[in-house]
């Protein structure tokens, strides 16, 4: 784990009860189009402002995509920065090449995934006469925790944790456009700041759903002029005393884990087992016969 220690003791970054229950166990099948949201909120953008689309794909390969900054006629040029996450997502930040004056815009995004119909979309925003040249602060140094039990739409009958991001700020860019990148705890339950980050969500509120085993969260903040703060890794509230609280970590993680990248073997240990439960079965009948 890359800990970073900010100095700093304001607790800001905490988890929330209200979410919507385990979307982290639902299992996504589909196949439709990608889809794309503006993060950052539209009102109010610096003229020195990046736009932020999170865009999120269920196809095997990942869609082209292509983007155009567009003011009343006239299309703006730009660049296209994308940052790819871990899994089947992927943030844009699109940087216009000269300073935006106030006023209207569009931003149309426009995506093609293999065998999947083409996706299109506009995103008005509006740019105000401010310039934000200093980057955001992060101020918490923990995340207070709220847990879940499990709950019977969670397919694992796994707890749960949500997270909601409200722990920075900036002299320029409002809350509610603050961009926060994360990165979920790993296989061993530790953050590694070195890989991509797992989500991107803008705004004071915004809501990071958490899986089971997490007690550790990363996070990095983004202004709407792209200036960042470095990535750290934050510690989650502390240990749950309740056992309905307290994932069954080897008896269902684990040990699914291993079914799924063995069926051969988990299939021939089924069958022995049935077949030795099979033997005793006999056997104890055989005794009842004998001793009549």
């Amino acid at each position: 784990m890359k800990a970073r220690a900010l100095g700093l003791a304001v607790v800001a970054l905490s988890l929330s009860p209200h979410a919507h229950a385990c979307p982290l166990f639902t299992a996504v099948t589909s196949k439709g189009p990608p889809t794309a949201a503006l993060l950052g909120g539209a009102a109010g953008l610096p003229k020195n402002a990046h736009l932020f689309v999170v865009e999120r794909w269920t196809t095997m390969a990942a869609p082209t995509t292509t983007f155009e900054v567009v003011s009343g006629a006239t299309t703006l040029a730009s660049d296209d920065r994308v940052l790819d996450f871990v899994g089947r997502g992927r943030l844009h930040e699109i940087v216009p090449s000269a300073a935006l004056a106030p006023g209207e815009y569009e931003l149309k995004w426009s995506a093609q995934a293999p065998g999947a119909v083409r996706s299109e979309d506009r995103f008005p925003f509006r740019v105000r006469d401010a310039t934000d040249l200093a980057p955001p602060e992060l101020v918490a140094t923990q995340a207070s925790a709220v847990d879940h039990p499990p709950d019977p739409k969670c397919h694992l009958w796994q707890s749960w944790r949500s997270a909601v991001m409200t722990s920075a700020r900036d002299d320029v860019t409002s809350e509610g456009q603050l961009l926060y990148l994360v990165w979920r705890a790993g296989e061993g339950g530790l953050v590694d700041l070195d890989l991509p980050p797992t989500d991107a969500v803008s705004g004071g509120g915004a809501t990071i759903d958490l899986g089971p085993f997490e007690d550790w969260v990363g996070v990095a903040v983004i202004d709407a002029a792209g200036h960042r703060v470095a990535p750290v890794d934050l510690p989650i509230g502390t240990p749950r005393a309740d056992p309905r609280l307290r994932p069954l970590r080897l008896s269902v993680k684990h040990a699914s884990t291993w079914i799924v990248d063995h069926p051969w073997q988990s299939g021939g240990a089924l069958f022995g087992l049935l077949v030795l439960v099979s033997l005793v079965a006999r056997r104890s009948e055989a005794k009842k016969t004998g001793s009549r």
